[in-house]
């Protein structure tokens, strides 16, 4: 998701850290059972890399996980910009269950069902293979336990 968006930044400097707990390459070291845990680990994570203020961008998760920074560790985010972040509404934990099933069965099914599920579902990722690839390898071993909105 990140990498088109980064090359539009040019020359500006810029780190994407994988959410710890979640697929990818952060090593989780603590317990995480609390929303203010999260942010916590994103304030540890920005002093290793040296960064005292930030711009914090994050995207669904992610955007939950900078208002969370923001909110506990105000003194280091100078701004911050969400896309489609969750934990500002109720979530109807139902639909989005669904609306998830319905995107990984999309993920698999033979091409022409695949278009018109990512076009109804408004996923267009389910026509990328290589986020196909990675999503459904993320799904088959990894298991998610991180505190939710």
């Amino acid at each position: 998701m990140w990498a088109p968006l980064m090359q539009r930044l040019g020359d500006r400097a810029f780190v994407a850290i994988d959410t710890v707990g979640d697929a990818g390459r952060s090593v989780q070291t603590a317990p995480i059972t609390a929303p203010a845990d999260l942010a916590d680990w994103l304030a540890e994570a920005l002093t290793a890399l040296g960064l005292a203020r930030v711009h914090l961008v994050g995207a669904s998760y992610g955007g939950w996980i900078a208002l969370l920074t923001a909110l506990h560790h105000s003194e280091r985010v100078v701004s911050i910009s969400l896309l489609e972040p969750i934990g500002l509404e109720k979530l109807n934990m139902a639909r989005f269950i669904s609306w998830g099933a319905l995107c990984g069965l999309a993920a698999v099914s033979p091409d022409p069902i695949r278009r018109r599920a990512a076009v109804r579902l408004r996923q267009s990722l389910l026509n990328d293979k290589r986020w196909r690839r990675m999503g459904l390898t993320s799904y088959l071993r990894h298991r998610f336990r991180l505190p939710q909105p």
